[in-house]
């Protein structure tokens, strides 16, 4: 769901970078090590997609007017813009930023490399490309689309590699790191495992209802995937959950996976911090502003990013959750509580404002 405060966001793999997008049209590039950001770029459309490389070195953005915009980490001017003519549904980027995927609403995917606005190729679906991963070379890119059906495709040709047909809507895939395993679930309740080269589902599993999100781990070995009460987890090698967690009484919006697998957390009506070795929570924080829509773990599985429905922005420590004690509610207000680790000591960054442009003049939008 797209609500006026949404905010979306993007970690670097070693958490040193995060990259953040609001309803105003305004970008942000934090460093963890500070808080007021490296730069700031306004645009006048909604941010509904963002990503940044691995190592924080390029961001892109997706707006609901189609436009997209490619930044070095030095510049808040864009490297290219282009516009895709529809919503943005999804960005992602390779681990190196060479090579960007958009997914839009008007059943397209399209594949950059960042040094030339114009795309590579573009592949158009029966339904809206809804969401989109891309492994980390960049050589293969997996699209789910509302046509019911997950497409594989090698960066050199439109040509899908393969497709997959599922009995309803894809709403979410991911890919790992290597390009060799594939996840997938939407409508239809099911959990889905693929492996190159082949099609054909290495296993499925039936979930409690619908499939709102799913992630493998980039080494391949691990799988998160959640209805809107239940959170489960995966060892590859099985389609029987290792474990699940079901809430009490609200919904998972996001959910996230560290690089290894070990580490997992889940946004809802508060934040949720696991580790691998149990369903009950290492932690959880219940953030003052609102509902979590928004949250992503670094690679490291040592810092999540996380956003709420008033544009607040939290970063936190996988060490230790704690935000400072300031005023934490404004319409315009992001809050870092940022973790540095230097000799085993903690320092805490306190309130950065921002976004004091008014809000666009549109009207809220829903997925």
């Amino acid at each position: 769901m797209y609500y006026s405060g949404n905010i979306q966001v993007s970690i670097s793999s070693d958490g040193n970078y995060v990259a953040a997008g609001n309803s105003q049209g305004d970008i942000h590039l934090f460093e963890r090590s500070n808080k007021e950001p490296l730069w700031t770029c306004e645009t006048d459309e909604v941010i509904r997609s963002i990503a940044v490389s691995s190592d924080g070195n390029y961001t892109v953005a997706g707006d609901w007017n189609g436009e997209i915009n490619l930044f070095n980490k030095t510049s808040s001017t864009p490297i290219w813009t282009y516009n895709a003519g529809s919503d943005i549904n999804e960005v992602a980027i390779s681990s190196n930023g060479y090579y960007i995927t958009v997914g839009v609403e008007n059943n397209k995917l399209y594949l950059f490399n960042r040094t030339d606005p114009n795309p590579m190729w573009i592949f158009t679906a029966n339904g809206q490309a809804d969401s989109v991963a891309i492994s980390s070379s960049g050589d293969y890119i997996f699209m789910g689309s509302y046509d019911n059906n997950t497409y594989l495709f090698h960066r050199s040709s439109p040509i899908p590699l393969w497709n997959f047909t599922a009995s309803g809507f894809i709403y979410e895939v991911d890919i790992s790191s290597d390009g060799n395993f594939l996840v997938a679930g939407g409508s239809d309740d099911i959990v889905y495992l693929f492996q190159q080269p082949s099609s054909t589902p290495l296993w499925n599993y039936t979930a409690d209802w619908s499939i709102s999100n799913i992630e493998i781990s980039d080494n391949g070995n691990y799988i998160i995937a959640s209805t809107v009460t239940t959170l489960y987890y995966f060892n590859r090698l099985s389609s029987v959950p290792l474990w699940s967690y079901e809430t009490d009484d609200t919904w998972f919006q996001k959910i996230t996976i560290s690089a290894d697998g070990t580490h997992l957390a889940a946004s809802g009506d508060r934040i949720y911090f696991f580790t691998s070795l149990s369903s009950t929570p290492f932690w959880t924080y219940n953030a003052p502003g609102s509902y979590i829509p928004k949250i992503q773990i670094s690679s490291n599985g040592q810092y999540v990013v996380a956003s709420d429905l008033v544009s607040n922005l939290y970063f936190l420590s996988f060490l230790n959750p704690s935000l400072t004690t300031e005023s934490l509610i404004s319409l315009n207000l992001i809050i870092f509580s940022l973790f540095v680790i230097p000799s085993f000591f903690y320092i805490f960054a306190i309130t950065v404002i921002l976004n004091r442009r008014p809000p666009i003049s549109n009207e809220d939008r829903y997925d």
